[in-house]
């Protein structure tokens, strides 16, 4: 809005567009190749002959590393000598 000499307030009515160009390009190749790895893994799972397990370990080798900080050098003499850590797991 500008005021002129008269005391007239003109109103500015002409549409403003604000546009940002983003390009996605890279991100839409890492979309569509995640979509074709997934089925690719799916595809493999459904039909293998082969027994398919997925264990997590994430448990274990914090332990282990813990055991490493803690100055264990021989995992298998450590819990030989300690048949209450074995119980325990």
């Amino acid at each position: 809005m500008e005021n002129d000499t008269n005391n007239t307030v003109l109103v500015d009515v002409e549409p403003r567009v604000r546009a940002v160009p983003n390009d996605v390009t890279d991100q839409s190749q890492t979309q569509r190749e995640n979509v074709e790895s997934r089925r690719m893994f799916e595809d493999l799972f459904d039909n293998s002959d082969a027994a398919i397990i997925d264990f997590d370990f994430s448990v274990l080798f914090q332990l282990v590393r813990e055991l490493k900080r803690n100055g264990v050098v021989n995992l298998r003499s450590y819990m030989r000598d300690r048949t209450s850590v074995r119980a325990s797991s």
